[in-house]
């Protein structure tokens, strides 16, 4: 078997339910998103880019905005093929679609090895996630877009993984994430529990859903995959960012390079 095709294997589609869960509360949990045997697949190629323990990277220069949520290695599938054929896939671009309640082309943003450390041992890099909108920190899109967290071994609650707001995407841009927990109507929400995910368990979350992470209290390494997505139709809106501050792109423009490929095409 080819890994085209492990791969349409091991990526199931999102459910009727789970679409309009998301619609309603700005986020949901999708088991078993990837197979397990998947999902094992790239936990071992991400610890041959990263270390068994996910440290081998921790004096390198980080690219994130605050290297103290966890330690990164930014988009695996330019050196692996593997990721890039997992997040790449028609079903991962359909079920984005689906998720963002329009049958429209995808592309993807990016994707990220998040592996939050034990924050005993490595303290720069198990810290809490501040809670946040991933659309006010970096996105310079004019339209709604999609951040997949994928669990790839097992995540317990103590290792920090995602809790979001439910309904937090309702109530618009919230400011950074100083001001968000400041906000009144933010404390009149349910606050979801940190779940207990397998290997391949997934959550899906809106850029204006309200999310975090505790720090890692356990003795082991998180092991994480983050996938951003979004329409291939979306314009530029001339923010600045990290993502296009290298490209020839004027505000009002879809962003048509090869950085962002469309993973996803409605059919004819």
């Amino acid at each position: 078997m080819s890994i085209t095709e492990e791969v349409a294997a091991g990526v199931r589609e999102v459910t009727d339910e789970e679409v309009a869960f998301a619609a309603e509360h700005g986020w949901v949990r999708l088991p078993g998103l990837l197979s397990p045997e998947l999902a094992g697949q790239l936990l071992q190629h991400a610890k041959a880019l990263m270390g068994d323990e996910g440290a081998a990277r921790v004096n390198e220069p980080s690219t994130l905005l605050a290297a103290t949520f966890f330690e990164s290695f930014n988009r695996p599938g330019d050196v692996d093929p593997l990721f890039r054929e997992v997040y790449e896939s028609r079903t991962f671009g359909a079920n984005t679609a689906r998720l963002l309640g329009r049958d429209s082309g995808i592309r993807m943003l990016t994707h990220t090895l998040a592996v939050k450390l034990p924050v005993s041992a490595q303290p720069d890099r198990g810290q809490p996630t501040d809670f946040h909108q991933d659309y006010s920190r970096l996105l310079p899109f004019d339209r709604n877009s999609l951040g997949f967290w994928i669990a790839l071994d097992e995540v317990t609650p103590d290792q920090g993984p995602l809790q979001f707001y439910s309904g937090s995407h309702k109530l618009g841009l919230l400011g950074g994430a100083k001001d968000i927990l400041a906000y009144p109507r933010i404390h009149e929400l349910e606050l979801s529990a940190p779940p207990h995910l397998m290997a391949g368990d997934a959550t899906a979350h809106f850029s204006l859903t309200v999310h975090g992470a505790t720090e890692n209290a356990s003795d082991r390494p998180r092991w994480a995959q983050i996938v951003h997505n979004f329409p291939a139709d979306t314009l530029f809106t001339g923010k600045p960012n990290k993502y296009t501050k290298d490209l020839d792109v004027e505000p009002f423009s879809e962003l048509d390079f090869a950085e962002f490929p469309v993973i996803y095409q409605p059919a004819a």
